[in-house]
């Protein structure tokens, strides 16, 4: 599997899940700037090695460029995370469709790799390119057969994306100290109260 992309992914979906309200917010476009920029979109990676999450806020930080983040294009950035949340939620009725409309608007495009192959990529630089390589990424992981594998924390003040590496599949917190431990806590308040 692509850690990389997995990662660069998990990065672009736990934006939402952060101690600001809303990096992805058309009125602040420089908040976008500081996510991207900063620590804070390396941060969002659940999975992988600080290696990976390192290479993956480099690429950010590249795919975002030096120019400041326009509001229309933090705003299509941000309708491309939510759609993609929407369907791990599996309360997206209308996030296929959404996320069609959402990719005429992207900068993607095809290049030739030295090992002979066409690949696919984001291009120019800014948040919907950075919104193109989640999507990339999203594409890869189905073709490797792990999209099924990505959840969304069970946590309902949470939602923090990771990918389940459980073998059987049953993995629903994303971190068993922190959310699975206050699951618990409460299920076990909740049973002490009814005895």
């Amino acid at each position: 599997m692509n850690e990389f992309a997995l990662a660069l992914l998990e990065a672009f979906l736990n934006s939402h899940a952060s101690e600001r309200a809303e990096w992805f917010d058309p009125e602040h476009p420089e908040f976008f700037d500081e996510w991207a920029r900063g620590p804070a979109a390396a941060d969002g990676v659940q999975d992988g090695t600080p290696e990976v999450a390192a290479t993956t806020g480099e690429t950010i930080r590249r795919l975002a460029g030096a120019e400041r983040a326009s509001s229309e294009d933090v705003a299509t950035a941000r309708d491309v995370r939510d759609a993609l949340l929407a369907l791990l939620l599996g309360d997206g009725d209308g996030a296929p469709s959404d996320l069609d409309a959402l990719l005429a608007r992207l900068p993607v495009r095809l290049r030739a790799t030295a090992a002979g192959r066409i690949d696919l990529e984001a291009a120019g630089t800014g948040p919907t390119a950075v919104a193109a390589a989640a999507l990339l990424a999203a594409h890869d992981l189905a073709v490797e057969g792990a999209w099924e594998r990505l959840r969304l924390c069970r946590a309902d003040d949470c939602h923090w994306a990771y990918f389940d590496r459980s073998k059987n599949r049953s993995r629903v917190w994303c971190d068993m100290k922190v959310c699975g431990a206050r699951a618990k806590a409460r299920a076990y308040r909740d049973r002490q109260r009814v005895t």
